[in-house]
């Protein structure tokens, strides 16, 4: 077995069963399994990644990631998690939506600004397409929409490309939120699944014990050093043209909205918020 081992280092304690049954051995697997547990070399210890230590209102990280939800009524959605998670003070705030594109994406933005009461110099993505179209070599070309967001807000987006080590703290704040969140709980629709998102942000993640103290308390230390927010905010909203149906409706992503009946059949511009919707004439009387 020493000599196996020394040979194949990887070798399960199955594959070394197979091979002393074939040169004789007549014991059983438990026996050996046994032994290969006591004489297998221990795995040389891997010094644990350092993070990169920030400064106040220097860095943040965001990220998305999906989970399947079955609510109580018995449907089933996936839902996209955005995160944005402060460094230094190790704060944090998430948010569902039913998809990460741009407009998902800066409402995410925008919650965070306001939850904080403002917002980091620079923030770290993945190599998301809603941030950066492309690499062209070692350059990202940003999306235009998204540098205008990140120019009316005055912070700079830095992507980074197939490196996760490079965003610790929100890829370590998903499992978390797994842990803490998700588990044993029960959400009748995404706004209720927001909604005690934002009661478990406000009562148990922020004043959860991390490195002997809390976020809260780190962040009285950095609140003063974020970016001040613009006296309005970006405008996220989509514009988007809908052909009203023979019925009087307009539909938008499985809801139906009532016009009146001189604008059937007319091709009509709808502008579209989180929480609201605008139907527009063809001349742009709303």
């Amino acid at each position: 077995v020493d000599a196996l081992l020394k040979k194949y280092p990887d070798a399960t304690a199955q594959r070394v069963f197979e091979i002393l049954r074939g040169e004789g051995f007549e014991g059983g697997y438990t026996r050996v399994k046994k032994h290969v547990r006591l004489v297998r070399p221990k795995p040389k210890v891997e010094p644990s990644k350092t993070s990169v230590m920030y400064g106040p209102g220097e860095m943040c990280e965001s990220d998305w990631t999906p989970y399947d939800i079955t609510y109580t009524t018995g449907l089933s959605e996936r839902i996209q998690v955005f995160g944005y998670v402060l460094p230094f003070s190790t704060r944090r705030f998430y948010r569902g939506f039913t998809s990460y594109d741009l407009h998902a994406q800066m409402d995410g933005h925008v919650g965070a600004f306001k939850r904080f009461g403002g917002l980091a110099a620079v923030t770290k993505y993945d190599g998301q397409k809603v941030v950066a179209l492309r690499w062209e070599g070692h350059q990202p070309i940003y999306n235009p929409r998204f540098l205008a967001f990140a120019a009316h807000y005055e912070f700079r987006p830095l992507v980074l490309r197939g490196n996760p080590n490079a965003r610790p703290n929100v890829e370590r704040g998903f499992w978390t939120s797994e842990q803490s969140f998700l588990n044993a709980r029960e959400f009748r629709d995404l706004d209720d699944f927001n909604q005690q998102l934002e009661h478990w942000m406000d009562t148990v993640n922020d004043p959860r014990p991390r490195h002997g103290t809390n976020s809260l308390e780190r962040f009285a230390e950095e609140a003063p050093h974020l970016l001040p927010l613009p006296q309005h905010n970006y405008d996220t909203a989509r514009v988007i043209y809908r052909l009203c149906n023979i019925d009087g409706f307009v539909d938008w992503q499985g809801n139906r909205y009532a016009v009146p009946y001189d604008h059937i059949t007319d091709i009509l511009p709808v502008r579209i918020t989180r929480d609201e919707l605008f139907v527009y004439s063809a001349e742009l009387e709303p």
